[in-house]
């Protein structure tokens, strides 16, 4: 097969890079051509990117607009392609480059990264009301809609979107994995990350601050919190505010983000870690958390959650502020538990999250794509 996939900023360093570089590698590894189109120059290499990188001249003023070069290309060589994957969630550039694509015979695939969760779409709701139905004219034209999780198909079928569904969780390279996970010596006072954007509504950062005095009145054990990663949309003062208004902190830090160290060297000075998302696609850091074999604490509302429930490789809460408190204190009364823990969710990730595996996995259901072998309202995995 011939594919491509669409990414405006790739590389770059976020989770979605990270996902559209692995799957594609993986099925680049797998046998198959496979190009990533971008806007950017970097070429990232190395003996495993197999995934040849295709830049194209920016927009002149507005991002979400298909640049000019990008769109001659596409009406002159997008059939050379049997399949194209489109990134993005509420991005008018989906709809456009879809429309482009239809219109040039090509065969495409819209490949989301978050979900149409309700919490997500009470945030600006009137904005997303009024876009949706031009969004939805992508999803309702493309081949199949690609997903990380399960958790997404249920949010596509009550927008009646009713193409086939692609599930390629996100994954990792052994060899870019600790050969053995680190961890602090315990100092008496339990450690808890979180590690990523800090966002307080969709993240929930607010709510993990409301559980820790929930789980302080509730004469919980004392522990600690750093919230580490760069500040979103200027949320880390309204944070700072609310820990003051609660009393936290002496037990809260903020210590901004952290671009020198890999993860994994980040996780080894903590006890668990904590991703207290409304909405969650899947949550990369679940998968990084697990790989060195630290245990967590998540929302259901996060798609690597199924991953956590399916190894047993720590909490699976709701998405509440007394949800969360509880996970905290069932967490901190299995404290002798958490080696354990953590060592079942790296075996599990070993075992089934590698981009190798997950690669091989996209590509069969791409095969099925273009052989029409993939029956409508149908979910692969």
């Amino acid at each position: 097969m011939k594919l491509a996939h669409f990414l405006p900023y790739y590389p770059a360093p976020c989770g979605t890079t990270k996902s559209v570089g692995g799957m594609a590698n993986g099925v680049a590894r797998a046998g198959h051509d496979v190009e990533i189109w971008t806007y950017r120059t970097e070429k990232p290499s190395g003996p495993r990117h197999l995934a040849k990188v295709r830049s194209f001249s920016p927009p002149r003023q507005f991002r979400w607009l298909p640049s000019a070069e990008l769109r001659a290309f596409i009406a002159s060589h997008a059939r050379d392609y049997d399949l194209i994957g489109i990134h993005g969630i509420f991005n008018p550039l989906l709809p456009l480059t879809a429309w482009l694509l239809k219109r040039a015979g090509a065969r495409f695939i819209a490949c989301q990264h978050g979900s149409y969760h309700p919490a997500l779409m009470r945030k600006d709701h009137g904005r997303k009301r009024l876009y949706m139905p031009i969004e939805k004219y992508a999803l309702r034209r493309c081949a199949a809609v690609q997903v990380p999780a399960t958790n997404d198909v249920n949010f596509l079928r009550e927008r009646n979107i009713r193409c086939p569904i692609i599930i390629v969780p996100n994954g990792f390279d052994a060899e870019d994995a600790p050969a053995q996970p680190r961890r602090a010596p315990s100092s008496g006072v339990p450690r808890l990350l979180f590690l990523g954007r800090l966002e307080m509504y969709v993240k929930g950062l607010d709510l993990l601050l409301e559980a820790l005095v929930k789980l302080r009145a509730n004469g919980g054990r004392q522990v600690t919190l750093d919230c580490v990663g760069p500040d979103w949309r200027g949320d880390l003062a309204k944070l700072q505010r609310l820990a003051a208004k609660l009393g936290l902190n002496s037990q809260v830090r903020f210590p901004g983000p952290d671009y020198q160290h890999p993860p994994h060297e980040i996780m080894s000075a903590y006890d668990l870690l904590v991703l207290p998302s409304r909405s969650e696609g899947f949550g990369f850091v679940v998968l990084e958390a697990m790989v060195n074999a630290l245990p967590v604490i998540v929302t259901s509302e996060t798609g690597a959650a199924e991953h956590v429930r399916a190894c047993n490789s720590g909490w699976v809460v709701p998405a509440k502020s007394d949800g969360l408190a509880s996970g905290l204190a069932a967490a901190l009364k299995a404290e002798d538990t958490w080696p354990e823990m953590g060592q079942r969710g790296r075996d599990y990730a070993f075992a089934h999250l590698q981009w190798d595996e997950i690669g091989r996995r996209a590509a069969a259901n791409y095969e099925r794509l273009l052989n029409r072998t993939a029956q409508p309202a149908m979910v692969y995995v």
